[in-house]
């Protein structure tokens, strides 16, 4: 019997073997590099939208700190408009539990206590990198400038006010405590020279204290700064609710 041939490969064929062998490889590992990849992306955006979500959080409660910040220094400043238009040289009569109230509502001012940790902690840092969006990015390295500019306004509505308020009413009306932050009601003393006894409640010298015109340009430099603080109050308000629509956004 004939012996079955054997077919003999040709140099073509063990050429294009290993070449496909070769490319099989190659695909093999352009794949997983794509999988790491795609992998390390999805990652990434995990933690941006994590770090998103955390930025929306604090900017959300800190808008609603400015805006309940804003209701009490417009209250102020309405007090402050009550009291200038009483004074002058024949000033309007008033009760003095009433002029006592106004100045309570004038002189009280709350501390603006800002929720700002992840947002510094984010421009500060390389964390401000993970986030894709630039305008994003250049309106989160603003923000706390915003917020300096407030807080300073704050700090002398508190401190640089006292000494000026303490110097001019302390002459009509006895002060119990002239270091308080806020000069509330209790800081009124119920007793002093100028009180009438059964008419006088808190020894206000009501006629004097309205016709002191020191007294007047100092409640006209609080008004100023007090509507100077909520302009700026309403302008970071308006950025905090853009960032957190922008946060929020798909």
């Amino acid at each position: 019997m004939p012996k079955a041939e054997h077919a003999i490969d040709s140099p073509n064929d063990s050429i294009r073997s290993r070449l496909w062998d070769g490319t099989v490889i190659m695909l093999s590992i352009l794949a997983a590099f794509g999988l790491d990849a795609s992998w390390g992306t999805l990652q990434e955006r995990r933690v941006e939208a994590t770090l998103k979500s955390e930025l929306a959080v604090e900017l959300m409660d800190a808008a609603d700190r400015i805006q309940e910040n804003i209701g009490y220094l417009e209250k102020a400043g309405g007090a402050i408009q009550q009291i200038l238009h009483l004074q002058g040289p024949h000033p309007e009569v008033i009760a003095e539990d009433s002029l006592v109230s106004l100045l309570v509502t004038a002189t009280t001012t709350y501390t603006l206590d800002m929720p700002s940790s992840v947002v510094q902690s984010v421009v500060t840092t390389d964390q401000l990198s993970i986030i894709q969006e630039p305008e994003l990015r250049r309106a989160l390295s603003r923000w706390p400038v915003l917020v300096t500019d407030v807080l300073e306004n704050h700090e002398w509505i508190i401190e640089g006010f006292r000494n000026e308020f303490v110097s001019s009413v302390s002459r009509w009306a006895p002060l119990r405590n002239q270091t308080t932050e806020s000069f509330e009601r209790g800081n009124f003393s119920e007793t002093g020279p100028f009180r009438a006894p059964g008419k006088s409640r808190f020894g206000v010298n009501v006629e004097g204290l309205l016709s002191d015109q020191n007294f007047e340009q100092v409640l006209s430099h609080r008004y100023m700064w007090l509507n100077l603080t909520a302009l700026e109050s309403k302008s970071l308000l308006e950025a905090t609710r853009g960032l957190v629509a922008m946060l929020n956004a798909e």
